[in-house]
């Protein structure tokens, strides 16, 4: 009722807030319900009430992660709200979902928790913190006198390492299209993907031609 009253009053910035806490206290809880489910598998009772949990959980686990990536999509707020802890804590979270989701056999189509969008939210968290150290280290850079700004330009425009953020989505589309899975919810990983595809063509249009190109065009598998 928080979440949906602050959804109302179009509060984004405590609605980020408390949906993590949120996302936090279902992880536990359906993870928690998820081994408990299989613990008492030999009781039929048990593993009714441990199913049905596990169940309950796993959707309030997407609906919350389905509102988050909703509102940054549009804007409508940033992870900057949250603070270190909390943003630490969200990460371990898509961490712990991401992995769980990948315990399921190469032969079984069924995702478990239903949908991708807990990538593209960790994507999310890596491509902040990527932006946070290097406007940090930019900052550092300018206090200290060590480089002028034409400079700085000059360095981005020749790093041909490739972002950890665009490492993790190769990873995280080479993991998914093993089980087939980056279709489900609608699409939401392949559209996250292409989007971000466009952005970084025209960001490192040079490093793409030359390091990536083959993957996007190439390897992709739905």
């Amino acid at each position: 009722m928080l979440l949906e009253g602050l959804s109302a009053l179009e509060d984004f910035d405590d609605y980020l807030i408390w949906s993590e806490k949120s996302l936090d206290e279902s992880t536990n809880q359906y993870l928690e319900a998820y081994n408990r489910k299989n613990a008492d598998e030999g009781t039929a009772s048990d593993q009714s009430v441990g199913v049905q949990a596990a169940s309950d959980w796993s959707k309030v686990i997407e609906n919350i992660s389905t509102e988050i990536e909703e509102i940054l999509h549009f804007k409508r707020t940033s992870l900057i709200v949250l603070n270190r802890r909390a943003l630490v804590r969200f990460a371990e979270n898509l961490v712990l979902i991401c992995s769980h989701q990948l315990e399921a056999p190469d032969a079984t189509p069924k995702m478990p928790l239903g949908s991708p969008i807990f990538w593209v939210l960790l994507h999310r968290v890596i491509e902040f913190e990527e932006h946070r150290i290097t406007l940090a280290k930019k900052n550092e850079r300018v206090s200290q006198n060590v480089e002028n700004a034409m400079q700085d330009e000059s360095d981005e425009g020749g790093d041909e390492a490739l972002p950890c953020s665009i490492l993790f989505l190769i990873s995280a589309h080479d993991l998914l299209g093993k089980h087939s899975w980056c279709m489900l919810g609608s699409g939401v990983f392949v559209l996250y993907l292409l989007e971000v595809k466009q952005i970084f063509f025209k960001t490192y249009s040079v490093i793409c031609n030359e390091l990536i190109l083959f993957w996007w065009v190439g390897q992709y598998r739905f």
